[in-house]
């Protein structure tokens, strides 16, 4: 008896970790300069993406543990398997800086709020 409820115990406290595994809404990207994310400049560098879900969610920007950036987003589509390389669509908000509209994946996209002008990148 007690073996049985020390595995059923197990289970149960590693089901979380189960399934936070099994999570594929992080992506890691690349920015080449300086870009608005929302109200907060990202600079030029690699950064974690992360976001819980599909709809109007929050995502993060993260180097290491320490997040950069936190802002609303639209999720379209559902983060699995592989997913290649990621196009994105930039605004220009003044001739000297540019604003974050959307990153698109093979698999889901990512809209931002709208920042402005246009102007697109691959």
């Amino acid at each position: 008896m007690k073996l049985a409820s020390a595995c059923a115990l197990s289970l149960l406290l590693a089901l979380p970790l189960i399934l936070f595994a099994g999570n594929k809404n992080e992506r890691n990207v690349t920015v080449t300069e300086a870009i608005w994310v929302g109200n907060t400049l990202l600079r030029a560098g690699d950064y974690e993406v992360k976001w819980d879900g599909n709809g109007s969610v929050q995502v993060s920007f993260l180097q290491g543990n320490k997040s950069m950036a936190t802002v609303p987003v639209m999720v379209t589509g559902t983060a699995s398997g592989p997913h290649g390389s990621a196009s994105a669509k930039i605004r220009a908000i003044s001739v000297s800086s540019k604003g974050l509209e959307r990153i698109v994946w093979n698999d889901v996209s990512l809209s931002f709020e709208d920042q402005g002008g246009e102007f697109e990148c691959e």
